[in-house]
């Protein structure tokens, strides 16, 4: 598989940060428990309580083991990632959890993904946010969603390399277009493709942006990051 051609900038690496995190079910359990809680904390015991009886480990195995699996699950893995991206608060020895008032919880399609985590749109948003969690994708997304129908593979990538070296798109390398074409058709593409962002006909060679039906809102009119609406769209 090819390497990208992009370098995470400090904002990627926050936006991959926050978008790894809502590619988790039981992650998006969390922040929606929390919200309807904030701005009063919960404690971690009782958060996996609620994840228990959401997403139970094992529900023939005994109840007390299967809460102290989600326990260590919550410690070791989800509320480190939640916090690291800014989304969550530890306080009192990181007994007590609280929602923050990240940009992420001002976008309304954040929060309807959030919200409709109960109404089995688990698979589709985990693939969706799977996808965003990746600054090269985004980028793609940002050239597609200028496009008026579907254009070339081949095409998407000239620009992608042009874009990447701020020169003409006549003037990047044919090995450049070649390198990225391949890292398109294995890797990006299928995955957005797969996340419902855009429509990949590997046949034609072809891909479109298509957005996703379960976001009410826009990506690229999203709140989440200045930075991020810019890339997508070019406005300031």
């Amino acid at each position: 598989m090819s390497q990208s051609t992009d370098t995470d900038t400090t904002g990627d690496q926050s936006l991959n940060a926050v978008f790894d995190c809502l590619a988790h079910g039981a992650r998006r359990r969390i922040l929606k428990r929390l919200g309807e809680r904030a701005p009063r904390p919960l404690t971690r015991r009782d958060l996996a309580t609620d994840l228990g009886q959401t997403d139970p480990v094992g529900q023939d195995g005994d109840s007390d083991a299967d809460l102290q699996q989600t326990l260590r699950a919550l410690h070791h893995t989800h509320l480190p990632k939640l916090e690291a991206a800014g989304l969550v608060r530890r306080e009192t020895a990181r007994e007590l959890v609280t929602i923050t008032h990240h940009p992420a919880f001002e976008d309304v399609g954040i929060l309807g993904a959030i919200e409709s985590e109960s109404d089995g749109a688990g698979d589709s948003l985990d693939r969706l946010f799977g996808a965003l969690g990746n600054a090269r994708r985004r980028t793609i997304l940002g050239v597609l969603c200028h496009q008026d129908g579907p254009i070339q593979t081949e095409t998407l990538a000239r620009t992608l390399g042009a874009k990447k070296k701020e020169i003409p798109e006549s003037e990047v390398p044919a090995a450049d277009v070649e390198r990225i074409v391949v890292d398109l058709v294995h890797c990006q593409l299928p995955a957005l493709a797969d996340s419902g962002l855009v429509t990949y006909d590997s046949d034609a060679g072809t891909v479109a942006y298509e957005g996703h039906p379960q976001m009410t809102f826009p990506w690229m009119r999203s709140v989440l990051s200045p930075e991020f609406r810019r890339r997508l769209t070019g406005e300031s």
